[in-house]
């Protein structure tokens, strides 16, 4: 037995039955969208929904599609098992929890299953081509492509049983300046949302779920970003449209000292040209933040980075973060079998232990709104942040990185110092839980 009371959040309620009303042909809508904020109630909301699709109509089938199998695991699959326990006498059959083959199967022989949009692996959705289902869950759609959205409705309705629902689109979103907004939310405002669409925005306000300590974590939030993903307004990125908006010079700009006693955290960007590692410091308290210094090596690889460091500082004062991708391996002078990080433990003669990366990194598709937002809030909320005055490049990519449709621009040749990356890895390792991860 699915039970479940929406009835404390009045919006997830108004959503579900337009929900039940569209699948059962009670009403011509047929792609329902929820959200416009962080904590509205969107998962859980859509998964009530799918659940209550499976119990309606036997032998059917529901997609669920976010963008990486580490998002669905960090969110939809939590929602999933707290709805439909497996220990659910009556309703559950069986869980399969291989990533590749991931559905849970109710008794009665219907199934929701979920998988990862894979658009960088498979850019042409080839994938989808075979998807038979009854209806497809687009989890965060402002973080998938819009070939996916347009698949998904190709896909809708291709699974034929002897009750037949009418095929259903559900889609969650928050503000972003992509196609979601172009194709969703802007004919909602001025009223030209196509038949068939429907959509309901959802604030935290609305969820009386959401607690004091998650309002009080928000506070930590810079002005444009509390604007945009608690009060969700889709408009507030484009009053600013510089990647970096909430530096100050007069707040966070300075001449730094090293503490010798502390550690040394270098960052570092593996860019073909030129080659880049900031020096920072901050200590165990981590009650101020100090960006020390700037490396950049014109025509350089990681070998001559190497050789810069290990003339300057003691291996056992150092830790190592950077991009995650370093990882990768890369045809280095001395070996293609290397990566960038084993090469600075070999040459550095560090423990690989010296090595800070984080466990979990964004998505491709969620990776620069991540990073903006953290980087924005620290230098606007952080009580002590701050840069170097000598970091002329850094300081450089700051001032002037812009966005363009909700992606960085990259400065032009000659004019981009190509620091600005070694700051966001810096401190998405060590302080991106400043703030609650929205």
């Amino acid at each position: 037995m699915i039970v479940c009371d929406l009835t404390r959040n009045k919006k997830q309620e108004t959503f579900f039955y337009e929900a039940i009303a569209a699948v059962r042909g009670l009403s011509q809508n047929r792609y329902l969208f929820y959200g416009g904020a962080v904590r509205g109630g969107k998962t859980f909301v859509a998964i009530t929904c799918l659940a209550v699709f499976c119990k309606m109509f036997p032998q059917s089938r529901w997609l669920v599609i976010r963008d990486s199998f580490t998002n669905l695991e960090l969110t939809t699959i939590p929602s999933l098992e707290k709805l439909l326990p497996e220990s659910s006498t009556g309703s559950i059959k069986k869980y399969s929890r291989s990533a590749g083959n991931w559905f849970v199967e109710f008794q009665n022989g219907s199934k929701i299953i979920l998988s990862s949009e894979s658009i960088h692996h498979d850019p042409q959705l080839k994938w989808m081509d075979g998807i038979e289902c009854n209806g497809i869950f687009l989890e965060q759609m402002d973080g998938l492509d819009e070939k996916t959205f347009n698949k998904s409705i190709e896909r809708i309705g291709s699974w034929t049983i002897s009750n037949m629902p009418k095929p259903i689109l559900l889609g969650s979103f928050n503000p972003s300046q992509n196609w979601v907004k172009e194709k969703i939310y802007e004919p909602y405002k001025s009223g030209k949302l196509k038949p068939g669409y429907f959509f309901l925005e959802a604030f935290p306000k609305d969820n009386p779920f959401v607690t004091e300590e998650q309002w009080k974590a928000w506070e930590n939030l810079d002005p444009i970003s509390y604007k945009v993903r608690i009060e969700g307004d889709w408009y507030a990125y484009d009053q600013q449209n510089l990647f970096i908006y909430t530096f100050n010079e007069m707040r966070n700009v300075a001449k730094l000292e090293a503490d010798p006693n502390e550690i040394y955290y270098l960052s570092f960007d593996f860019n073909v040209n030129p080659m880049t590692c900031l020096i920072c410091q901050h200590n165990e308290m981590r009650e101020q933040i100090k960006i020390l210094r700037e490396i950049r090596l014109e025509n350089a690889t990681i070998y001559d980075m190497c050789e810069v460091l290990k003339a300057e500082f003691n291996p056992a004062q150092i830790k190592i973060t950077g991009d995650p991708r370093g990882t990768a391996r890369h045809s280095l002078s001395l070996s293609a079998a290397l990566n960038h990080y084993a090469v600075i433990v070999d040459q550095l003669r560090i423990s690989e232990r010296q090595v800070e990366l984080p466990q979990a990194y964004p998505a491709p598709a969620e990776e620069h709104n991540i990073l903006r937002l953290i980087a924005n809030s620290l230098l606007c909320r952080y009580p002590q942040l701050y840069i170097d005055e000598g970091c002329k490049y850094l300081l450089q990519d700051i001032r002037y990185i812009t966005t363009v449709n909700g992606r960085r621009e990259k400065l032009k040749e000659g004019k981009g110092g190509h620091l600005l990356d070694c700051m966001l890895y810096y401190f998405y390792t060590y302080f991106s839980n400043f703030i609650e991860k929205v």
